[in-house]
């Protein structure tokens, strides 16, 4: 069960490597989870730890972590197993065991679903949290693992990533393929979808951005901002930019609409993990081998690119 604090000590925070981050809808709080098995709820507006967890799966880290659209349901991957929580009580709704390591879970914008994706047998499992059953599973027949998914705006497709590039378009209804872009002979590490639908953009191991428009599947031209792995990447709110983050440590921004760099931050925090808030209010970063969060509030793209730090 979650414990909820009503006040932020300075000494309240992560103790091992931050290794997973996630938006609430509606942007108001931000998850973290380490590889002690360690959950934390920040209020943004506040700084305060809303709710934590401590160790609730001893020596097993939390890989993933998501919200469901409705803000009811908040899920993370630790090993084997997905834990689901009610957010309001903090109690325990499911806990799904498997053979194989979680690689990835994935909400979609609207129903009670959730599509959890096993690391070993490339399997998909599409799970209904009001019935607590089983709807329908895939499994890609492929040595090629799939290493992360996300779900279409309107939720009738599952965007896979491959590790050898390719992002395969399949059916979440019928659970079959029904496109594959090349995104690089490389691995790809990282993929964000757009809130409108409209993009997917990737990048991994060539230091290189892919962005793709969902309607033709046609790949679009963007600056590479980067000299070495994208680790991370996310799309503003507003679907108009796009913020990446890798190993050389920089935080980039780039133009969905040009391509072009927009801007950059060069610093040693950010280098791991990214992600935006759905309302545009923050972007959290997390550097690698970190356990401290760096929360950047309400950042005015029209204003000489003026990112205002909070540290807590």
């Amino acid at each position: 069960m979650f414990t909820f604090d009503s006040y932020f000590p300075d000494k309240i925070g992560h103790t091992h490597e931050i290794v997973s981050l996630a938006f609430t809808p509606c942007g108001k709080i931000l998850a973290s989870g380490d590889w002690s098995g360690t959950i934390r709820l920040w209020d943004l507006a506040t700084g305060f730890v809303h709710a934590s967890m401590e160790k609730f799966n001893e020596l097993s880290s939390v890989t993933k972590l998501a919200f469901s659209s409705d803000q009811r349901t908040f899920a993370c991957a630790s090993l084997s197993s997905v834990y689901l929580w009610k957010v309001k009580t903090g109690r325990v709704q499911l806990e799904l065991e498997f053979s194989s390591l979680i690689s990835d879970i994935a909400f979609p914008q609207s129903g009670s679903l959730v599509a959890i994706l096993l690391e070993k047998s490339n399997q998909v499992i599409i799970w209904n949290l009001k019935t607590d059953s089983l709807v329908r599973e895939w499994e890609w027949e492929n040595s090629i693992s799939i290493t992360q998914i996300k779900f279409s705006r309107d939720s009738k497709y599952l965007y896979c990533v491959c590790e050898d590039g390719r992002i395969l378009i399949v059916d979440s209804f019928k659970m079959s393929v029904k496109h594959s872009l090349q995104a690089d002979s490389q691995e790809v590490l990282t993929m964000a979808v757009s809130s409108n639908g409209d993009y997917i953009a990737c990048g991994g191991m060539d230091a290189k951005i892919k962005l793709f428009e969902t309607n033709s599947f046609e790949q679009l031209p963007i600056q590479n901002p980067h000299w070495d792995h994208i680790n991370s990447i996310d799309f503003s709110s507003d679907n108009r930019y796009l913020l990446s983050t890798g190993e050389d440590f920089n935080l980039c921004l780039s133009s969905v609409e040009t391509g072009e760099l927009v801007s950059t931050i060069e610093e040693d925090f950010c280098g791991s993990i990214i992600a935006c808030s759905p309302t545009g209010d923050y972007v959290a970063g997390v550097a690698g081998q970190s356990n401290k969060i760096k929360i950047w509030q309400k950042f005015d793209l029209d204003a000489d690119y003026d990112w205002l730090v909070s540290t807590n």
